[in-house]
C-alpha cells in the first residue's frame, strides 16, 4: 500500500506532466485572487482591470498555444471544438463592457469548469512528443501589478 507522500508525489508528477498544466496553474491563480477580492470587498473595477491584463499577457497566448499545439493531439474532435467554444466564451465573457459582481462570480466559476474539463481530455502524447510542445510554450510574462488587490492588507478602495 502507497503512503500520502508517495500517493501525492505522483499526483503532482502526473499534473506537472500533462500538457494542460501551466494554463490551469494561471486560471486557478486568476480565480484564487477573483476570491479574495470579492471577499474583501474590492470593487469589481479593480479586479476587473487585473482579469483584463491577466488576459492579455498570460491567458490569451497561452490559450492560442493550447489551439495550436495542444488540441491537435486531442483524439476526440468534440472535446476539441467544445474547448475552442469554451476559450471563445471565456475571451468574450473577459472583454465584455458591464463587468459586475455578478460577471465576476460566472467568469470564475466557467474558468473553473473549463479546468475540470481540461482535466478530464485525454491527450495521448510520447515523452519526445511533450518535450517538443513545449518548446512552443509562451514564455510567462509575469506582471508587475502594482495594485495587488488580494493580499489581505492592501484595501484601497
Amino acid at each position: 500500500m502507497k503512503n500520502l507522500a508517495e500517493s501525492t508525489s505522483t499526483k503532482a508528477q502526473k499534473l506537472e506532466s500533462s500538457p494542460f498544466h501551466m494554463g490551469h496553474h494561471l486560471i486557478n491563480s486568476l480565480c484564487r485572487r477573483m476570491r479574495l477580492g470579492q471577499e474583501t470587498k474590492i470593487s469589481p473595477t479593480r479586479i476587473y482591470h487585473y482579469v483584463q491584463s491577466t488576459w492579455k499577457k498570460q491567458l490569451l497566448p497561452y490559450f492560442l498555444f493550447e489551439q495550436n499545439w495542444i488540441f491537435p493531439q486531442i483524439a476526440n474532435p468534440e472535446d476539441t471544438q467544445l474547448l475552442i467554444r469554451q476559450h471563445e466564451k471565456i475571451q468574450r465573457m473577459i472583454q465584455q463592457q458591464d463587468f459586475d459582481l455578478k460577471t465576476l462570480n460566472r467568469l470564475e466559476e466557467y474558468l473553473e469548469k473549463h479546468v475540470r474539463f481540461e482535466s478530464n481530455i485525454q491527450v495521448k502524447l510520447s515523452q519526445s512528443e511533450m518535450v517538443e510542445i513545449k518548446q512552443h510554450l509562451p514564455p510567462v510574462m509575469m506582471q508587475n501589478w502594482t495594485d495587488k488587490f488580494w493580499l489581505i492588507n492592501n484595501t484601497k478602495d
